[in-house]
């Protein structure tokens, strides 16, 4: 049978290592973003697109029409 003091200790240690895994998280949750742009970046990064939704926008684009030839490309024949 351990003397209760291991015990103890034992017990301390884990709240310990509890305590450091929650910091590690904690960390990791606060981020300051210098723009709305940057925020809006890092959300799209993180978030995965459902397929559904990507399938309807790559369908929604192929329907677009062409870009029209510059005015400056017409003039000089490029």
């Amino acid at each position: 049978m351990k003397p209760p003091s291991h015990k103890l200790q034992q017990g301390q240690e884990q709240e310990l290592a509890q305590q450091q895994q929650l910091g590690a998280r904690q960390k990791q949750a606060v981020r300051e973003f210098g723009s709305v742009e940057e925020l809006l970046r890092h959300d799209a990064a993180q978030t995965p697109v459902p397929p559904e939704l990507a399938a309807r926008v790559r369908d929604s684009v192929a329907r677009e029409p062409a870009p029209q030839t510059g005015w400056w490309r017409r003039l000089l024949g490029g």
